[in-house]
C-alpha cells in the first residue's frame, strides 16, 4: 500500500512503482489531497488525546490500510535511530562544541540568532532534555516563555526539575542514538503510531525494535554501524540485492505531507483570531508568510483550541 500526493515536491510515485514493478504482489495506492486533510481534520483531532506534530501521516497511512483489508502491517520505527538516519547524528557534534560556551552567552543567544537557531539557548541549562531541545525543540525558552505568559524560571522548573537517568555524554552517535530512541522514538513516534492505528482497528509490528535484534546491532561498532557519508549505510548494504539503488541511493525523505501549504489554507489553523495574545498571533503572521516551519503553528494551535 502506497501514499501519493499532487505536490510534486513529495510525490514518491515514481520510487513506488520501482518496487510494484518488482514484487509479485497487490498494492492499493491513494491519493491523499487538501480536501482529504480537511474532510478528516476533526477526526484527526478526535484521535490525538494530547498535542503532537507527528500523528497525521499514521493516522492516513492507517486508515488505507484497514479501508484496504488489512489487519496488520509492519513499520520501519527504530532503523533511523539504530543506524544513524537522523540529521542529529551529525548535528550533536555541534553541541558539544556549544556546551564550551559561558552559560551567559547561551542564554542571550535567542536574541539575536535566526529563528530556527533560537532553541540553542536551552544549553544554558545542564540537563539531558536541553540537550534534547536544542536538537530538536521548536520554541526556544523566550518564545515559550511569551506564549505561555510564565517566567522563565517557571518553566526551567517544569522541564528541567526532574533528575533522569544517566545519558551519554561524548556528543558522538551512541549520544544522538540515546537521544533519538529515548525521546523522539519513545515519547511520540511509538506513542503517535499506536494511537492512531489503534484508532483505525490497525496492528502496528516494529522488527526494528524486536530485543534480539537491537541487542546485535549495538554489538556491532558504532565506527561500522554509523556512517557519516551515507545513513542508514550497513542497513542499505544488508538489503542492496533487494532494493533497487533508485531507491535508496537518493537524499532522504521522511515519511510526510505537504502540510506547509495545507495548513496556511486550512481556515481554522492559519486565522490570527483563532490564536490568544499578540505572541501566538505573531507565531501564526510568521507561519502565513513562510517564515516558520507548520510544526510550529499547529503545536500552537493544538494547545490553544484543545477544545
Amino acid at each position: 500500500m502506497s501514499i501519493f500526493f499532487d505536490e510534486k515536491s513529495y510525490d514518491e510515485r515514481s520510487y513506488q512503482n520501482i518496487i510494484n514493478n518488482k514484487i509479485n504482489g497487490q498494492n492499493f495506492s491513494h491519493l491523499v489531497k487538501q480536501s482529504d486533510f480537511e474532510a478528516f481534520f476533526s477526526q484527526i483531532m478526535d484521535a490525538m488525546d494530547m498535542p503532537t506534530t507527528d500523528g497525521i501521516n499514521g493516522w492516513f497511512i492507517s486508515k488505507y490500510a484497514h479501508d484496504d483489508g488489512l489487519k496488520a502491517v509492519l513499520s520501519g520505527v527504530g532503523a533511523d535511530e539504530l543506524f544513524g538516519g537522523y540529521p542529529s547524528f551529525n548535528r550533536i557534534k555541534y553541541l558539544g562544541y556549544l556546551r564550551k560556551l559561558p552559560s551567559w552567552m547561551l542564554k542571550i543567544s535567542s536574541h539575536f540568532l535566526p529563528d530556527h537557531y533560537k532553541r540553542l539557548a536551552f544549553l544554558a541549562v545542564n540537563h539531558p532534555v536541553a540537550d534534547y531541545l536544542a536538537l530538536r525543540g521548536l520554541f526556544s525558552l523566550a518564545d515559550v516563555s511569551a506564549l505561555l505568559d510564565t517566567s522563565i524560571d517557571h518553566i526551567n522548573d517544569v522541564l528541567f526539575g526532574t533528575a533522569l537517568s544517566p545519558a551519554p555524554h561524548g556528543y558522538n552517535n551512541e549520544h544522538a542514538e540515546w537521544f533519538e530512541t529515548h525521546f523522539y522514538m519513545q515519547n511520540q513516534l511509538l506513542r503517535d503510531t499506536d494511537i492512531m492505528s489503534m484508532n483505525h482497528g490497525l496492528e502496528v509490528r516494529v522488527p526494528f525494535l524486536d530485543e534480539d535484534f537491537n541487542r546485535a546491532a549495538r554489538n556491532i561498532a558504532p565506527a561500522i554501524r554509523f556512517n557519516k557519508r551515507q545513513p542508514k549505510k550497513l542497513l542499505i548494504e544488508s538489503f542492496n540485492n533487494l532494493i533497487p539503488p533508485e531507491v535508496w541511493n537518493r537524499p532522504k525523505m521522511g515519511f510526510t505531507f505537504p502540510l506547509q501549504k495545507w495548513m496556511k489554507e486550512h481556515r481554522l489553523i492559519s486565522d490570527t483570531d483563532n490564536y490568544k495574545g499578540k505572541a501566538a498571533q505573531n507565531v501564526i503572521k510568521q507561519f502565513k508568510n513562510d517564515s516558520i516551519h507548520w510544526s510550529k503553528a499547529f503545536a500552537l494551535y493544538q494547545v490553544q483550541n484543545d477544545g
